[in-house]
C-alpha cells in the first residue's frame, strides 16, 4: 500500500513486485517503536531543553533523509525538465509559486474544519522546507495509519455483517449511478460508508494523544493557569470512548456520524484540530474508503473462527493488532 500512495503523492515507480526494495524497507523502518525510540519519545516531550542539546528527532534520520533527498530531487528534476505531474507533489510547488498562501481555520463545507468555534485566516509562507515537510507527511501519514484504519474497518464489519451488507450496497448503488466505475464523486457520496470508516477512526484511533504548544494564556474554570510555551496533551483515546458524549463507547455504531447528528467541538479528533490539524486528514479518508469500496463491492469478509480477539500490539503507536486477524473472504456476484 505504501507504494500505490507513493505513486499518488509523487508519481514514483517503487518496484510493486520487490518487496524488498530500498523503499518499502524505510517505509516500514520508519514506524518501527522500539525501546530507544520510546526514550526519545519522553526526552522529546518531558525535557524538551535537554532534547534540544542532544538534537534528538522523533523521525529517524537516516529515514528522514532518504525520504526528504527523494522529494528534493524529484523537484528539481521537474524544474530542470519542465516536468507537470498530477499529484501531491506538484499542488505544493503550485503554492510555492505563490510565495504565501492564505489559510481559513473554518470552512462550512468541511465537517472536520466546522469544528472550529471562530473563523481566523492566516497568511503563510510556504517555503522549501515546508513543502519536502509536508509531503514527507503524506508519506507517513499514508502508511501505517492508512493501513490500520482499512484493517480495522475491515474488522468491524467482519463482525457486524448486516452493516457490511448495508455498505456494500450503497457502494454498490453509487457504482452503478457513476456507469460501473468508482469515481472520486461516487465515492464522495458515500455517506453511510464514511461513517463506518470515522467510527472505525474513533474506536481506533490512529494516535493516542494530541499535542500541542500553548500560545496564549488561558485560565480553565477551576482557575488552573495555562501559560504560554506549555506543552499539553489531549488524550484522544480518552475524549473517544467518554461514554457522556458516546453511549456505550465500546459498541460500533456508525449512526454516531450521521450527518444529522452534531457531535460537540472537539468531540472527533482523529486527525487532531485547529490550524494544526492533520494536512492528509481528506487524502488519507479518501483512500480508506477507496480501497474498502474495492474490497466490498464484490468480497464478502467474515471473520475466521482462528481469528483471536482484537488486543493492541503495545510496541505499537497505531491500533496495530497483536495477533493477526484473519478473514474468510468469499467472492461474490457482481449484479
Amino acid at each position: 500500500m505504501l507504494l500505490d500512495h507513493a505513486h499518488t503523492v509523487l508519481t514514483l515507480k517503487t518496484y510493486q513486485n520487490q518487496p524488498d526494495n530500498e523503499f518499502r524497507r524505510m517505509g516500514k523502518k520508519s514506524f518501527q517503536f522500539d525501546f530507544l525510540n520510546m526514550l526519545k519519545f519522553l526526552v522529546l516531550n518531558l525535557m524538551p531543553i535537554l532534547a534540544k542539546l542532544l538534537k534528538l528527532s522523533f523521525n529517524k534520520r537516516d529515514v528522514a533523509d532518504y525520504f526528504c533527498k527523494i522529494i528534493r530531487d524529484t523537484i528539481d528534476y521537474r524544474k530542470k525538465n519542465g516536468i507537470v505531474r498530477n499529484d501531491f507533489l506538484q499542488m505544493f510547488m503550485t503554492l510555492k509559486e505563490q510565495k504565501t498562501i492564505e489559510f481559513h481555520t473554518k470552512d462550512p463545507d468541511d465537517d472536520y474544519l466546522r469544528m472550529e468555534s471562530e473563523q481566523s485566516v492566516e497568511n503563510i509562507e510556504f517555503t522549501d522546507d515546508m513543502m519536502i515537510g509536508n509531503a514527507f507527511a503524506f508519506f507517513q501519514a499514508g502508511f501505517e495509519a492508512t493501513a490500520s484504519a482499512i484493517l480495522m474497518t475491515l474488522y468491524e464489519l467482519s463482525k457486524h455483517t448486516e452493516i457490511q451488507d448495508k455498505v456494500r450496497k450503497e457502494i454498490k448503488y453509487y457504482v452503478e449511478e457513476a456507469d460501473g466505475s468508482l469515481t472520486y464523486d461516487a465515492l464522495k457520496k458515500m455517506t453511510y460508508l464514511e461513517q463506518c470508516v470515522k467510527e472505525t477512526l474513533r474506536m481506533y484511533s490512529p494516535a493516542p494523544v494530541l499535542q500541542r504548544v500553548c500560545t496564549k494564556e488561558y485560565t480553565l474554570p477551576n482557575g488552573f493557569k495555562i501559560t504560554v510555551g506549555i506543552t499539553i496533551f489531549i488524550p484522544i483515546v480518552t475524549v473517544h470512548k467518554d461514554p457522556q458524549i458516546y453511549p456505550e463507547p465500546e459498541e460500533y455504531r456508525p449512526e454516531r456520524f450521521n450527518p444529522d447528528q452534531k457531535l460537540p467541538a472537539g468531540a472527533f479528533i482523529p486527525f487532531g484540530n485547529g490550524p494544526r490539524i492533520c494536512i492528509a486528514m481528506r487524502f488519507a479518508l479518501l483512500e480508506v474508503k477507496h480501497c474498502i469500496a474495492k474490497l466490498l463491492i464484490n468480497h464478502e469478509f467474515k471473520l475466521s473462527p482462528n481469528s483471536k480477539p482484537f488486543r493492541q500490539d503495545v510496541k505499537s503507536v497505531f491500533a496495530t493488532p497483536a495477533d493477526p486477524l484473519l478473514f474468510n473472504i468469499k467472492k461474490i456476484s457482481a449484479a
